[in-house]
């Protein structure tokens, strides 16, 4: 029996490594891959079954150091196994991530910057400081030591850096480095006699701007009040609820970022295709997201701190919405620890985010809800191979009734999502921090979707949860769903909704494979189902996009147009015949 082709490792974390190895060149009669590491107790180990991708990961090792992996081929179902030769290769595992990273601003073109040291310290060749899309000179190089400190210098006064600071070590080949750590800082204001004139004219130049956009804005509403809507008019709001008129022939203002009446629905439907309006109402909607993130004071930063975890480095939770491992959801939902919200530890991050429904106001605009108002939905993204047990972990601590998942696995030879359902009977997942066993219970195929039943057990608990899966498999990621199968979908997921009691379970989880666009436009979706159902007269597709924005960054990104199509699938009577799938 041939041994693998080639073996290849790479550093997954500081207590892990991903494991790749290609295929002999004759294959027959292998039915897995075995993987060890040399030298470890208890010796970890993985396992690639025929037909899987072949890569597997291996966990529980010392962080910044190297260790021999060896992989061989077996045969399966024999007693005692038949495996090939071994073949051997070495990798890294990352070290830790630099702990409390302190930057202190000294002057107007200089930073210090600082360090605690870890537990891996000894093995740690340097600390790496740069600056986040910056010069190559804004670096510095902290060698291991008592004072573990350097200074950014040549940066320019006033002005906003982001600080990146990663442990590494030093090998044969390129440094392998931990995950970052990003720290904000601004450098002082420069007072030179120049700088100083000049900061006195700009401030000058602002209040007068400022002055002038109020008397605008002022004599503009005072105009709008006082004059007559014409005959053509469409009437619309933005996105905070006030009533203006606006007619179909003018394109100073975009049409559609607010209430409409769906009596105009077709015809402002009609006016953003003949004018090609669409891209610039993503943009509005993208602006006003903008807005509301600073009104919010919305952050990133824990998601920053763990790289490694995201599929998307621009697709992040915010701080104020994500879940947390680890806290088990509880009626009411209790506001978020802020200790967990800023911590550092990965056990506890995962990219998923608590999306609450929109309110409405008596104009029918679509406004973001309160804090305190119970969740209803998590966006999530779409699992990362090493984060597989993370997402299952998530789901036994939400009590999560169903899983509706709007990707497949592989898309146009892209990764898109790992898979997290057992393909057997029983399958264990692991990650860096945690453990589950998923039970296969029934599995059903219809055209173009298909339902998964099964059970979740993390390691460290006793009972298990059972969750259902709608996966949707009619999937491109260069196309919005069609308005038909969004509708059926829909119902399916609300049929599933009524039959379960609020009071045991906690919200379904939506997932695509980065969470946000077909997630957002899939709960946009419901939310404005509802809202035809209750009070057809006025549509906020706007709003409604902007209110789920507050929760999950970027949520529906390009699909505005397809929302719109939905809408008037929905209303025009057509959907009459639809039932569930379930």
């Amino acid at each position: 029996m041939q041994t693998p082709g080639k073996v290849m490792v790479t550093p997954l974390s500081s207590s892990s490594m991903a494991v790749r190895m290609e295929a002999p060149t004759d294959a027959t009669g292998i039915g897995r891959y075995e993987v060890t590491v040399d030298g470890v107790y208890p010796t970890p180990f993985c396992t690639i079954l025929r037909g899987d991708q072949l890569e597997c990961h291996v966990e529980g090792l010392q962080s910044a150091t190297e260790h021999m992996v060896t992989a061989r081929t077996c045969i399966s179902d024999t007693d005692p196994a038949v495996c090939s030769n071994i073949l051997t290769a070495s990798g890294w595992t990352k070290p830790m991530a630099p702990a409390n990273v302190t930057v202190t601003t000294i002057s107007d073109s200089s930073v210090d910057v600082s360090v605690q040291a870890t537990p891996d310290l000894a093995r740690i060749s340097r600390y790496k400081v740069s600056i986040a899309e910056g010069r190559a000179t804004e670096s510095c190089t902290i060698p291991p030591g008592e004072k573990l400190k350097c200074r950014l210098k040549g940066l320019q006064s006033s002005s906003k850096y982001e600080v990146i600071v990663r442990a590494c070590v030093h090998t044969t080949g390129p440094d392998v480095c931990s995950d970052d750590v990003m720290v904000t800082v601004w450098t002082k204001i420069s007072l030179s006699p120049g700088n100083l004139a000049l900061i006195i004219t700009w401030t000058a130049i602002s209040l007068v701007a400022i002055i002038l956009l109020v008397v605008f804005f002022l004599k503009r509403k005072l105009n709008r009040r006082d004059s007559k809507p014409s005959k053509n008019s469409i009437e619309f709001s933005v996105f905070h609820g006030d009533k203006v008129e606006f007619t179909s022939s003018s394109s100073s203002e975009i049409v559609g970022q607010g209430p409409i009446d769906f009596a105009d629905f077709q015809k402002v439907s009609s006016w953003l295709d003949d004018t090609d309006a669409w891209n610039q109402l993503f943009r509005l909607l993208r602006a006003a997201s903008e807005e509301q993130e600073q009104a919010f004071g919305l952050t990133q930063t824990t998601a920053r701190l763990h790289r490694s975890l995201n599929r998307y480095v621009d697709m992040l939770p915010y701080d104020q919405s994500r879940v947390i491992l680890g806290q088990k959801w509880q009626i009411p939902l209790m506001p978020p620890d802020p200790a967990a919200v800023n911590g550092h530890d990965a056990a506890s991050y995962i990219n998923a985010s608590y999306v609450r429904r929109p309110a409405y106001t008596e104009t029918g605009a679509a406004v973001t809800s309160s804090q305190d108002t119970q969740p209803e939905y998590i966006a999530a993204q779409g699992p990362l191979p090493h984060t597989v047990a993370d997402f299952l972990t998530m789901i036994y601590e939400q009590r999560c009734p169903h899983i509706v998942m709007l990707c497949n696995t592989t898309e146009g030879n892209k990764l898109k999502c790992a898979r997290y359902w057992p393909e057997v009977d029983t399958e264990e997942f692991a990650s860096e921090c945690h453990s589950v066993t998923v039970t296969k219970l029934d599995e059903e195929a219809k055209p173009n979707f298909v339902f998964r039943k099964f059970s979740i057990l993390p390691s460290n608990e006793n009972d298990p949860w059972t969750v259902r899966q709608i996966h949707f498999t009619l999937c491109n990621a260069s196309e919005v769903p069609s308005a038909d199968w969004t509708y059926s979908l829909i119902l399916t997921h609300l049929s599933l909704l009524e039959q379960i009691s609020v009071c045991d379970y906690g919200p379904p989880v939506v997932h695509c494979s980065a969470g946000v666009g077909r997630t957002g436009t899939f709960i946009c979706a419901r939310y404005l189902l509802e809202r035809l159902r209750k009070d057809p007269s006025t549509i906020d597709v706007f709003g409604t996009a902007l209110a789920i924005r507050r929760w999950r960054k970027s949520c529906v990104q390009t699909a505005v147009s397809g929302l719109w199509d939905y809408l008037l699938f929905c209303f025009s009577g057509s959907f009459s015949g639809f039932k569930s799938l379930c």
